[in-house]
Formats: structure tokens, C-alpha cells, sequence
């Protein structure tokens, strides 16, 4: 028995022994591998965080950037949409200020800009800054060319910044791409763009850059920190940083723990560690438990050996007696025996009694106390948490932020409170007013009553600087009261809202009132002078574009400023003067009679007109004026500006140079034709207006060697004759961008014939506008830039009144495109009143006989002018072209009489461009 209990004495502490270390390994194994594990996820989660914050402050800055030019912009194109390149240059000149500001604000990049739609006008142009020498300082870079962005991207030149805006229709961030400044320096960029459209157009494209350098740097730090990879994914999951991660196979797979969160634009921050990498220090650990736990078991199996056979006795005696208590552990009572002995059992056995009688309550006192304590700690570490997570919130707040008692004495400022007031920390003592926020006692009157006050209040910075503040204060009370208060510097804002409001009502460079804030003060004079006599006049500089074409618009910004100072000088008793448009200025007055007014602006017509000095040269001009009385021509602002104008064009199609007054007979424009001219201001924008072709034809060797454009416009299922729209698109010079577009598609047919190696003459009607000072010339050069034939295959055709009304002009003119090769035709030749001298001064290829002088034969018509005509041209080597050929008998009778070419419904009828193609091909290549 004895050795029975030896042996069982020794199996149980090796079996103690066994288990202890099982149990120990096991309870290191998995509360070590969750503090590991969480360990590395907090430490993870605050890198993250931490990014994310840096990362935020880029992207919210780069939206603070992006949003200020979208507002300039916008808000500038509400009162001047531009019309042309010189409202585009005007407004590039406007923006130019902002976008150098907001470029210098962008800490990222240094960078901003706006590129303005090239499709709109033909060209491109923008404004890039950068700072491009590294030295803290932007500038502007050059231009981007026109065919930068009708070539579309490629491998190599990323455009993702341009077209994926558009696509998007909105914000859009792009892939990492590189960029190369003019210095020759190639940066690697991430850009916001954003578009801008007006009036349902894209307009232009607004940015921003964040360097990817910057972020590339700040990820990599992280990942040094040997957290694990440290990564940033785009909106769609792409690496873009480490740029060849593979996020499928490395970022996610499962035996790898990840944290990420997103940015404000869906931008991943994300670290993945490998579980190896958290695991390693507990797995060596439990290497080291195994070893001393089997040094134990072998120490254990020793002294058992020993232990038993000094313990045998007394224990099983205690075992009695415990087994006799049946796990009553109060009614153990140890023999006295036991507990007089000397030795450890004795001390056992007294210590044994004493602590049974007290285990129960002392247990549950200590397991009460360690709920409690644990229950305090967790408290106090969220509160700890929470108030380190406010603390830095304060601190990075763009608010001034304060705390104070109910005194006002200081007891909490962050860092934004110091560098907006300019107090340092230290100088900050005892209340608001040593700080520099003073509050009036009317101001703590209303704090105290209603526990807030909010507003716009001026302060004083250190220095006495005075500046304005939007500041917020509430009271919190508690056990005692508590002041709160949030304030910003809104000076920048301030000034903006006074900047766009100057541009709203005031031109920039003649600082004159515009047409907004003259019609707004004629209303208010009309408004508060009831029955009041006056007069509205508008004064136009005549030929103002076609100046700004010869000189340059920065000549004509000079005539613009030195008129508005001559208008200035000359009105100094008047107040209300305004330039109501480019080159159109308003003047009112209360009303004189008529021959002191008139007498008046005869004088100052004369003093307007005297000699400018543009860019060291004399320039002559002249003007025309247009006035409008009240109220027998209106009682409105409106309507005096509307009759003031109606006057001012009659005077400017009357020869101009002239002082007009409204009638009531000057709206010869009827209401029909007023709604007409108003579609065909948006036509070509439309798409509305496009060429047919009525081809010439060879009648010996029946080809086709040219074709006639003709323009037709098509509104709303309703065709409309030439006849209809074009004397309004004269009188309104809307006859420069028709006459532009139909020479840009007659050059396109000349290009197609020259590539199709067909020699095919494309004739073109010219319009008195166009022949006037060098706008045909200036749009020719333009388009044979872009156009590649000969320039035999363009014909100008002149009509035979256009020559007498515009002689010198047209000399001119003919002269210099006849010089450059192109084909000059005399049409609608005997129906004015030129005579045989034009055939001599002017270099005429051709003579087109008007289709008058052939439409009757034979029937009431002999053709005898056609074939004086005919003989006339013979004579002077002038080819003849027959045009309005529509019967059989007509043909006979020119080609009788040697006219070799005819146009006309015998033939064709004016053909869509590709009908036109497909008849060419017919005729002159009818075997193939």
C-alpha cells in the first residue's frame, strides 16, 4: 500500500507537471497570439489613421483649390460669357491672378490650371502654373499646342487629365503619369480635373496636382516602421503606390492581416502584415517554455521521489479527514496531532485550518475588487483615447478654438487661435482681452442671457492690426460654466466678395460702370424722378474689330482705355457713363433742348475722334452714336437701351460716323425677321447651316471641272432661303463666321478632289463684309494652314455690285488672292451697273452670265445679250460660265455659240456633299 502511494504520489505531480506545462503553452498560445495579433492591428490601425490624415490634408487642399477657381470662373462667365479669342484672352488675363494664388497655395504641387476648350474657337490656350525651379515660387508654363488635344492619348503621353473629366462629367482623379515643365524637367503627378461646361458646353478643364513623389515618400516611411506593406489603391483597386504591387495575390491573401481605410475621393490607405511576421516572437517563446518545462519535469520526478516518503503519512491522514468533510471546506478540522508539529506538515496543516475557514470570503472579495479594477481601467483608457483623439482634432482645427471659465480667464487655446490672432502661447496670461478678442459688455450681456452669440465682429491682432472675425460662442455649464468659443479671419473672403462684386458691376479696365449697373441706375433715376426728360446715348468706335485685327488687341486695349479718359474728361458733370460693351460705351443725361444737346455731342463727337497713340503710331478712327429720349421713346432702362441701340445701328448701316436719333421708322427689321436673327446667331452651333454643290460641267467633254457652294440653313424641319437670312447676317456681321464656316467646308472639298487626284474647281460666293480690310484675306491664311491643295482649285466669285460700292477694298483685295493663285469670277455679270473698265482693272478668270439672260430663250427671249456677253469675254481671253442651264434648247444654243461650261437643273441641282461625289464619279469616270 505505502509504495502504491508512492508511485501515485509520483504519477500525479509528473502528471501535474504535464499538464501545468500543456496548460501554460496553451495559455500562452492563444492570449499571446491575440495580443500579438491585436497589438499589431492598433499599431496598424494608427499608422493608417495617421496617413490618412496627411493624405487628407493634400486632397482637401487640392478641393479648396479646384472649388476657388471653379467659383472665379463661373461667377465670371455669368455677366461675360466670351464671344470670341479677345473675350478668351480678356478672361485668361482676369484669371491669371487667381490661378497663380491658388497654385502657391497648393503645398502638394505648387501647381494649377485651366485649359479652355480648343474646340470652342479653333485654338487652344490656358493658363498652367507650376513651380517649376523647385524654389517655393510658381510660374506660368507655356501653352499646350491645338493638336495636343485633337491627336487623343497614347502609350506615351497620358491624357487621362483632359478626357477623364468628361467621361466622368465630373471630378476626376487620375493614375500616376509624368509631366514635363519647360525647364525640361519631368515630375510625376496625381490630378484632380474637374469640368467646367456653359451654356451646355464643355468650357474648359479646371486642376490641380498632388506630387507623387510626396505621397509615394510618406507611404514608403510607413512601411519602414516594419509594420508589413504599406499600400495605396485607387477608386477601381489598382496599386498606385508601390506601383507594381499585385493587390489580388500580396494585399488579401488569407494568411495576412489587413487594415485599410478610405479617403473623401475613394482613394485605399492599407497596411498588409504577413501573420510569420506578428507570430515569430511567441513562437520562440514557446520554444523556450518547451525546454523548461521538460527541466522542470525531470527536477519534478526527483524530488517526488523524495517528497513521498516524508508525505505519505500525514497527507493521507489530511485526506481523511478533507474526504471526511465532505467538500465542506469550512468543517475541516485537522487533527491536533497534525497541527502540533514542528515541521511543514504541522505548519501546513494550522495554515490549511485557518484558510479554509476564510477562502470562500476571501475570493469573493478579491474577485470583486479585480472586476472593479479592470472595470476602472478600461474606463480611464477610453477616456484617455477619446480625449487625445479631441486634443488633436483641436489642434489641427482651421477655427481659432478657446476654452474659459466664467470670467473669461483662459484655459484651453489651440495652435489656429495663436496664429490668427498673433499671440504666442506664452503671452496668452488671464482672459480674452490680453489675448486679443474683446468682447463689449452689451456682447457678455447677450452670452450670459442667451448662452450664445455668433456674428461678424472686428478685432484687433497683435501689432493694433485690425481684421474681420466670423466668431461663435456658446456656454456649457456644468458643475460650473464653461465658455466655447470657435473663430475664423474671413479678410481673404472679405475681399474676394468685394473683388466680384466690383467685376459684376464695373468694366476692369476702364473701372467705367457696366451694363448691368447702367440700367440699374437709369431705372433708379427714372424710379425716383417721375415724368423725367432725358436722353439714353450709346457710342460705337466703327470698325473696332477689324482695327483690333490690324494692330492687335493690345493696341486696342490702349484705344479702349484712352477713349473711356477722353469720354471721362469731356463728361465731368456727369456721372452716369458706362461701357455697356466691348467697343460700345453709354452716356445719360437729363434732357436739354435739342439743338443745345445735339450741339453738345457734335462737340463731343469731334473730341473723340481726334488722333489715338497706339504703340508709337497716330491712329484715325471714327464713331457713331445712337440716342433714344425719354419718354417719348421709352420710360425703361431697358427700352432706352433697346432704342438707343436700334439708333446706333442705324447709324453704323448708314455709312456710319454719324449722330443719330430713334424713330420709330428705324425698326425696319420686322418682328418675323427680329426672331429669325436671333436663331441664326446659334446656327452654326447648332449644327443648323451646311453646303450644297451644284456642279460645272464641260458640255464638250461632259466632266465635271467645278461646283458652286451653296449655303443652306435648316431650323426647326423648315429650310430657309438665302435670300432670308443672309442681308441679316450682313447687317449684323454674323456674315464673318457663315462666311468663315462656308470657306472651312469649301476648303475641305478642295482638299477631298486634290487627295482623290480629281481637278475640280470649288467656287466660293464672296460677301461685301468679307471683301472689306483683310477679314477674306486673314480667314484664307488661317485655313490654308490647316488645308493642303492647290490654290487653282479655290474660285472667289465677286458680284458685279459688290465691285462698285466697294472699289478700292476690292482691288485690294482680288489683287492679293489672285497673286496667291486662287481663281477670280466676276458673278451675276450685266446686272449692275459697272462698266467694261472693271473687265480691265480687275484680273477675272472667268465671267458667270447671269441666268436672267437665258431662262426665256426661246420662248420670249432671243439671247442676244448672252451672246454679246459671250463675244465680249472671246475677246478679252475671259472664260464664260452659263449658269440657270435648265433645258435642252438653251444647252444648244451656248454650246453654239462657243460657252463650253454651264451649271443648272438640266445637269444636277445643288447636291449633299456626298451625292456630289458619287455624281463626279459617274461622269467623269463612267467605266469604272
Amino acid at each position: 500500500m505505502f509504495k502504491n502511494l508512492k508511485m501515485q504520489i509520483l504519477l500525479l505531480f509528473l502528471l501535474v507537471s504535464v499538464i501545468s506545462l500543456l496548460l501554460f503553452g496553451a495559455f500562452t498560445q492563444y492570449f499571446g497570439s491575440r495580443l500579438l495579433k491585436d497589438s499589431a492591428l492598433e499599431r496598424s490601425e494608427f499608422a493608417v489613421l495617421a496617413m490618412k490624415y496627411e493624405f487628407e490634408k493634400g486632397i482637401d487642399e487640392s478641393y479648396k483649390v479646384i472649388n476657388v477657381l471653379e467659383f472665379t470662373l463661373l461667377e465670371y462667365l455669368k455677366t461675360n460669357p466670351p464671344k470670341n479669342k479677345n473675350d478668351i484672352n480678356l478672361l485668361m488675363d482676369l484669371l491669371e491672378p487667381t490661378l497663380r494664388q491658388q497654385a502657391q497655395n497648393q503645398n502638394q504641387s505648387k501647381t494649377a490650371y485651366i485649359y479652355i476648350n480648343p474646340e470652342l474657337y479653333n485654338f487652344a490656350t490656358d493658363i498652367y502654373y507650376a513651380d517649376q525651379d523647385g524654389n517655393g515660387t510658381v510660374t506660368r508654363q507655356s501653352t499646350l499646342p491645338y493638336d495636343y488635344f485633337t491627336s487623343g492619348p497614347n502609350a506615351l503621353d497620358d491624357k487621362s487629365w483632359w478626357f477623364g473629366p468628361i467621361k466622368a462629367q465630373g471630378d476626376f482623379w487620375t493614375q500616376p503619369y509624368d509631366w514635363v515643365l519647360d525647364n525640361g524637367e519631368t515630375i510625376r503627378f496625381i490630378s484632380l480635373t474637374r469640368p467646367i461646361y456653359h451654356e451646355g458646353q464643355l468650357f474648359a478643364i479646371i486642376g490641380t496636382d498632388l506630387a507623387y513623389e510626396i505621397i509615394e515618400k510618406r507611404v514608403e516611411d510607413y512601411t519602414d516602421y516594419n509594420l508589413g506593406t504599406t499600400f495605396l489603391l485607387n477608386t477601381e483597386g489598382v496599386p498606385m503606390i508601390p506601383s507594381d504591387l499585385d493587390a489580388s495575390e500580396k494585399l488579401f491573401a488569407e494568411e495576412k492581416l489587413l487594415f485599410t481605410a478610405e479617403l473623401t475621393n475613394q482613394w485605399t490607405l492599407g497596411i498588409s502584415t504577413s501573420t510569420k511576421q506578428i507570430y515569430a516572437p511567441l513562437w520562440r517563446f514557446q520554444q523556450l517554455l518547451l525546454m523548461i518545462g521538460l527541466a522542470v519535469t525531470l527536477g519534478v520526478l526527483v524530488l517526488s521521489l523524495w517528497f513521498s516518503k516524508s508525505v505519505t503519512a500525514p497527507l493521507k491522514l489530511m485526506e481523511h479527514v478533507i474526504n471526511t468533510a465532505q467538500g465542506n471546506l469550512h468543517a475541516i478540522e485537522l487533527p491536533e496531532s497534525l497541527r502540533k508539529r514542528e515541521d511543514e506538515i504541522g505548519a501546513l496543516a494550522r495554515a490549511l485550518t485557518q484558510m479554509n475557514r476564510q477562502l470562500q470570503t476571501d475570493l469573493m472579495t478579491i474577485e470583486f475588487k479585480d472586476l472593479t479594477i479592470n472595470n476602472e481601467q478600461a474606463k480611464r483608457k477610453n477616456v484617455e483615447t477619446k480625449l487625445q483623439l479631441i486634443t488633436k482634432t483641436l489642434e489641427h482645427s482651421d477655427n481659432g478654438i478657446f476654452i474659459t471659465d466664467e470670467n473669461y480667464r483662459i484655459l484651453y487655446t489651440n495652435k489656429t487661435f495663436h496664429s490668427i490672432t498673433g499671440y504666442p502661447g506664452e503671452e496668452v496670461h488671464l482672459d480674452l482681452l490680453t489675448a486679443g478678442i474683446c468682447l463689449t459688455d452689451h456682447q457678455k450681456h447677450t452670452l450670459a442671457s442667451k448662452g450664445l452669440l455668433q456674428g461678424e465682429f472686428e478685432q484687433m491682432r497683435l501689432g493694433d492690426i485690425p481684421y474681420p472675425m466670423q466668431l461663435y460662442i456658446t456656454r456649457i455649464v456644468d458643475e460650473t460654466t464653461y465658455y466655447l468659443g470657435l473663430f475664423k479671419d474671413i479678410t481673404e473672403q472679405k475681399i474676394k466678395d468685394q473683388h466680384l462684386n466690383y467685376l459684376r458691376f464695373y468694366d476692369s479696365a476702364t473701372q467705367l460702370p457696366n451694363k448691368v449697373l447702367f440700367q440699374e441706375k437709369i431705372d433708379e433715376l427714372l424710379e425716383s424722378n417721375t415724368g423725367l426728360s432725358c436722353i439714353c446715348l450709346l457710342i460705337n468706335i466703327d470698325n473696332f474689330r477689324i482695327l483690333n485685327g490690324l494692330v492687335g488687341a493690345e493696341a486696342c486695349d490702349q484705344l479702349i482705355k484712352q477713349f473711356s479718359d477722353r469720354l471721362i474728361d469731356y463728361e465731368k458733370t456727369h456721372d452716369l457713363i458706362s461701357r455697356t460693351e466691348g467697343d460700345e460705351f453709354g452716356i445719360f443725361y437729363e434732357l436739354n433742348p435739342d439743338e443745345e444737346i445735339l450741339r453738345h455731342l457734335t462737340f463731343l463727337k469731334r473730341h473723340l475722334t481726334k488722333p489715338y497713340l497706339l504703340s508709337d503710331e497716330l491712329h484715325h478712327i471714327t464713331v457713331s452714336f445712337g440716342l433714344s429720349c425719354s419718354p417719348e421713346n421709352g420710360t425703361t432702362a431697358k427700352e432706352l437701351l433697346k432704342n438707343a441701340s436700334i439708333a446706333l445701328n442705324h447709324a453704323k448701316n448708314n455709312g456710319k460716323n454719324q449722330i443719330i436719333k430713334y424713330e420709330d421708322s428705324f425698326e425696319s427689321i420686322s418682328s418675323e425677321n427680329y426672331e429669325l436673327l436671333k436663331h441664326i446667331r446659334f446656327a452654326l452651333d447648332r449644327n443648323e447651316m451646311f453646303l450644297h454643290f451644284q456642279p460645272q460641267i464641260n458640255v464638250f467633254e461632259n466632266h465635271v471641272i467645278g461646283v458652286e457652294a451653296l449655303l443652306r440653313w435648316k431650323h426647326n424641319d423648315k429650310y430657309f432661303s438665302p435670300n432670308q437670312f443672309i442681308p441679316l447676317a450682313e447687317q449684323t456681321r454674323l456674315i464673318i463666321p457663315i462666311g468663315e464656316f462656308v470657306l472651312k467646308e469649301a476648303f475641305k472639298l478642295a482638299e477631298n478632289f486634290y487627295n482623290s487626284n480629281e481637278s475640280i474647281v470649288v467656287a466660293v460666293n464672296i460677301s461685301a463684309v468679307q471683301l472689306k480690310w483683310d477679314l477674306l484675306f486673314a480667314q484664307v491664311m488661317r485655313l490654308k494652314q490647316i488645308f493642303e491643295f492647290p490654290n487653282e482649285q479655290i474660285e472667289f466669285e465677286v458680284t458685279e455690285s459688290l465691285l462698285i460700292t466697294n472699289e478700292d477694298e476690292a482691288i485690294e483685295v482680288i489683287i492679293e488672292l489672285k497673286r496667291m493663285g486662287f481663281l477670280i469670277t466676276i458673278d451675276d455679270f450685266g446686272t449692275g451697273y459697272a462698266s467694261l473698265s472693271y473687265l480691265k482693272r480687275f484680273p477675272f478668270e472667268r465671267i458667270k452670265i447671269d441666268r436672267n439672260f437665258i431662262k426665256d430663250y426661246p420662248q420670249t427671249d432671243d439671247g442676244s445679250i448672252a451672246k454679246l456677253i459671250i463675244n465680249l469675254a472671246k475677246n478679252m481671253n475671259i472664260e464664260i460660265v452659263a449658269e440657270g442651264v435648265e433645258t435642252i434648247e438653251q444647252l444648244d444654243f451656248l454650246k453654239q455659240h462657243d460657252c463650253n461650261i454651264v451649271q443648272g437643273f438640266f445637269y444636277a441641282k445643288p447636291l449633299p456633299k456626298d451625292d456630289l461625289l458619287a455624281y463626279i464619279h459617274d461622269m467623269n469616270h463612267p467605266n469604272s
